[in-house]
């Protein structure tokens, strides 16, 4: 059965997606989908706190939305493809639906975090759905997943992986499954220190539209240290 518009909007087969975004971060949809996108990468997309997002994307109907563009000659829109489904976490049958998307993809490939520095704390509840997330990916057995944060946040990879083996969640697991969670963490989800570079508000009077600068040589650099 659909779920009401109110909890998510779906705009193409989910199953075919590769890309989970947790959080609607400016950063996040100016350079993480559209990079997602020309990896034939679609995304399907959580608003962790609010829906206006959400609520855009429902009201554009196609999966897209704009990004202005600040450069020497003025502004540009663009207009970002790519996204496959929206969902709102704030509403309990959004957040069930969202967290069952690692057994419905075929390939979850990445999880793009976009929740803000604030988001990536303890006390977050965007950290308690991304260890709810990686245990559900641990389930479903999904062999690689690359996690990547576009918030800017010192060591952010090994911060997100202590929080998440540091969850409540976690601390709750019978030890068997405690420890094959912590096994699949180590051996099948790389989760970079990442570094974003690029200024970021929006346009005025319409927080849903991103407003950016050109896109700098390096805008997004992920630590690889396993190669």
């Amino acid at each position: 059965t659909p779920l009401p518009k109110r909890m998510a909007v779906v705009f193409s087969d989910v199953s075919e997606a590769r890309c989970i975004c947790l959080g609607t971060g400016r950063f996040l949809r100016c350079v993480l989908v559209p990079a997602m996108h020309s990896l034939g990468a679609r995304c399907v997309i959580g608003a962790a706190r609010g829906r206006t997002v959400i609520d855009m994307l429902q009201k554009r109907g196609d999966g897209s939305y704009e990004v202005d563009i600040v450069g020497a000659g003025g502004v540009r829109t663009e207009r970002v493809e790519g996204v496959a489904a929206g969902y709102s976490l704030a509403e309990e049958e959004g957040r069930e639906a969202f967290m069952k998307l690692p057994g419905v993809m075929r390939s979850v490939r990445y999880i793009g975090i976009g929740v803000t520095e604030a988001g990536v704390s303890p006390e977050s509840r965007a950290m308690e759905y991304l260890s709810e997330l990686l245990h559900v990916c641990c389930v479903a057995g999904q062999p690689s997943v690359c996690v990547i944060c576009t918030d800017n946040v010192s060591l952010v990879g090994e911060r997100l992986r202590s929080l998440v083996l540091e969850s409540a969640l976690v601390s709750k697991l019978p030890q068997a499954d405690r420890d094959a969670f912590t096994t699949y963490l180590e051996g099948h989800v790389a989760i970079p220190n990442t570094m974003v570079d690029r200024i970021t508000s929006h346009r005025q009077g319409d927080p849903t539209v991103p407003r950016t600068e050109e896109l700098p040589a390096k805008a997004l650099v992920l630590e690889d240290l396993r190669g």
